[in-house]
């Protein structure tokens, strides 16, 4: 899936901010959170948050897009609309450094 820039933005200060005030947020328990935002929104806005597709896994709903990127050390998601100064590259240090 491609997102744009403010979706991306959209999701990394999402992700900023559930680890920084969760403490001990695992990858798995931060994947099920952002389904929860994601169908609460949808539930009461019947719109998205963060416009993401999931998937059915055996540890529950994945956005297969934020568990890739999150597990992989090379440019992903989080890093694709930006440069190694780019908003987006700031996102996915602040992101690696709290998880």
């Amino acid at each position: 899936m491609i997102f744009s820039s403010s979706e991306i933005d959209k999701l990394g200060n999402t992700i900023i901010y559930l680890t920084c005030k969760i403490p001990d947020l695992s990858k798995t328990k931060l994947l099920k959170l952002l389904y929860l935002l994601e169908h609460c929104s949808v539930r009461l806005n019947k719109v998205p948050f963060m416009n993401l597709e999931f998937e059915v896994w055996q540890a529950g709903p994945v956005s297969k897009d934020v568990f890739v990127d999150l597990s992989n050390d090379e440019q992903s998601l989080l890093r694709e609309n930006g440069d190694e100064t780019g908003d987006a590259g700031n996102i996915r240090e602040t992101v690696e450094r709290v998880l």
